[in-house]
């Protein structure tokens, strides 16, 4: 695993590493800024005290079938195991932007709308059907909560490097609940492989924990409501839609896509923050005004200004 195991030995980290760190309080700062008490603003996760936010709303998902309609959950639970796998390869993803979402749907799109609103849907009705709607002979899939796609994170903090006077000096908090990242006394990550064998029995073998022992045992960076761990990193590392081949939490069994990104990462210099709670559809930029003009004017990120005390609970 790339990193872990020590701390860097000087101030400064290497430009491409991403090595876990012990020195938690290196990120008393965040906590000194957020709301511990109180889920009734965005700050319970995001630091205060910025001239300006912007949130990045993180892409939505568009099925659709080459040469006819996605079928109903009904029709597909009807089908046989081959038509599924027959189907399976003319289906084709794309990226949906809320924008395009909300003209799909005929809602109008706010800087703090919720992605049920976006798509219509009353979740009195069905509290989670939001996460997949059949609507025009397509399926769309809710954006991913908690988790930033490799490469829009780069873009983010692409346009971030120009705003901080260490972009070869930073950090990042890694949430420590993720499945698979940590192991107990044993080394066992309570995550496990799920398949089924030559003679279409299933099976399941636990797996190891993707982070050493040592990491599982060693301090965390403790914010309100959620634990993390903490990594020395240089902000420039996140610029590079690569960055997931560089970071010790990769386990190699995660498609590129879908490996976690920090919660927060910032430069030693704290002139920003770029945050993604782990139950939210969109990343929080925090910054100067100038930063967060250049991120929502980017044609490559979806992002709108918000303001400091936002509210994307409704409480």
């Amino acid at each position: 695993m790339n990193g872990t195991g020590s701390d860097p030995a000087s101030p400064r980290a290497s430009t491409d590493a991403v090595a876990w760190s012990r020195d938690v309080a290196a990120g008393g700062w965040l906590r000194e800024r957020l709301d511990a008490d109180s889920w009734s603003t965005m700050h319970v996760f995001v630091p205060r005290g910025f001239a300006a936010y912007a949130r990045v709303l993180h892409p939505a998902g568009l099925q659709r079938v080459e040469g006819g309609g996605f079928p109903s959950d009904d029709e597909w639970a009807r089908m046989h195991p081959a038509e599924h796998a027959a189907l399976a390869e003319r289906i084709r993803h794309r990226p949906l932007s809320w924008r395009e979402a909300a003209e799909r749907f005929g809602t109008t799109l706010e800087p703090l709308a919720r992605w049920p609103d976006v798509i219509g849907h009353d979740r009195r009705d069905d509290p989670n059907g939001w996460q997949q709607v059949h609507h025009d002979g397509a399926l769309i899939d809710a954006p991913d909560e908690g988790r930033l796609e490799p490469g829009l994170l780069a873009r983010v903090v692409d346009c971030a490097l120009d705003s901080t006077s260490t972009p070869d000096s930073g950090w990042a908090a890694l949430w420590e609940g993720w499945g698979g990242l940590l192991g107990d006394a044993d080394g066992d990550s309570g995550a496990a492989a799920f398949g089924v064998d030559a003679d279409g029995r299933p099976f399941s073998h636990p797996l190891p924990a993707v982070l050493p022992r040592e990491v599982a045992l060693g301090p965390r960076l403790r914010l309100p409501h959620r634990d993390h761990l903490l990594f020395r990193a240089a902000p420039r590392v996140w610029a590079d839609a690569s960055w997931p081949e560089r970071v010790p939490w990769t386990s190699g069994s995660a498609p590129f896509e879908a490996i976690e990104s920090p919660a927060v990462i910032w430069p030693d210099d704290r002139a920003w923050a770029v945050v993604t709670e782990i139950d939210l559809d969109s990343t929080i930029v925090a910054g100067s005004a100038e930063l967060v003009r250049a991120i929502c004017a980017d044609p490559a990120i979806e992002a709108l200004p918000i303001d400091e005390g936002s509210d994307f609970f409704g409480t």
